[in-house]
């Protein structure tokens, strides 16, 4: 089986209802690369120690060290991330992009179909995301 390295980058995913999603990820072949911040997530990108096939991106966390502006003062910091990821000159500005977040916001939606970025709500059942994630890895 070809492992699939996927970085998550979120605040929560060490708790219980993620975890579920991540151990079904792992069952399936999947190395998660944790980065519970962006500052976690901009170092991983920097340092380039991995091969990441696909970033998982939630919406809403501490904003780091980026703009607290742009980041919505929390509310849109994966937003601002994403866009840092695309608009750096980086080996990961092509990277497939998953967003997986709770918040509603019809411009971070807007935003995603504009740029044919996945956006899934956190109430989906485990199977059917690492479903959907391993689909989209293929």
């Amino acid at each position: 089986m070809n492992t699939k390295n996927i970085l998550w980058v979120d605040d929560d995913v060490s708790r219980f209802a993620l975890l579920l999603d991540r151990d079904e990820l792992e069952s399936r072949g999947c190395k998660i690369i944790e980065a519970p911040n962006p500052n976690e997530l901009i170092k991983v990108l920097r340092d380039q120690l991995y091969h990441i096939d696909c970033i998982i991106v939630d919406m809403v966390m501490p904003s780091g060290d980026l703009d607290m502006v742009e980041a919505g003062y929390g509310t849109r910091t994966g937003l601002s991330l994403i866009k840092l990821i695309r608009e750096t000159d980086s080996k990961y500005k092509d990277v497939k992009i998953i967003v997986y977040s709770v918040l509603g916001d019809e411009d971070v939606r807007k935003y995603c179909r504009d740029n044919a970025i996945p956006y899934l709500n956190k109430a989906i059942e485990s199977k059917e995301f690492a479903d959907y994630i391993m689909e989209y890895l293929k």
